[in-house]
């Protein structure tokens, strides 16, 4: 079983007068490694690479648009009033 995070290597290419959509590739960064059936464990990417084994592969046909975190609003709200309370104008209205 692998275990680790995903990252987004986004690509574009825009020409004048084009709709620009963002699209890239979905990568799989490999963190820990435990085999099932023999009990070896790599804790880490330098272990993992030691034994000869990639930490990084790309998730083929992958959306990166499933992989973005989805919008925190109060998150959004506590970061906003931080910057508020230290006197800041907000410039957005």
């Amino acid at each position: 079983m692998v275990t680790g995070d995903y990252s987004i290597e986004f690509e574009d290419d825009p020409q004048p007068g084009d709709i620009v959509l963002p699209f890239g590739m979905v990568w799989f960064n490999a963190k820990k490694f435990t085999c099932r059936t023999c009990g070896l464990r790599l804790d880490s990417t330098l272990e993992m690479s030691t034994a000869g084994m990639s930490s990084g592969h790309a998730v083929e046909d992958a959306d990166p648009r499933d992989f973005q975190p989805t919008f925190d609003a109060a998150a959004y709200d506590e970061w906003r009033a931080e910057r508020l309370d230290d006197g800041e104008e907000w410039p957005y209205g």
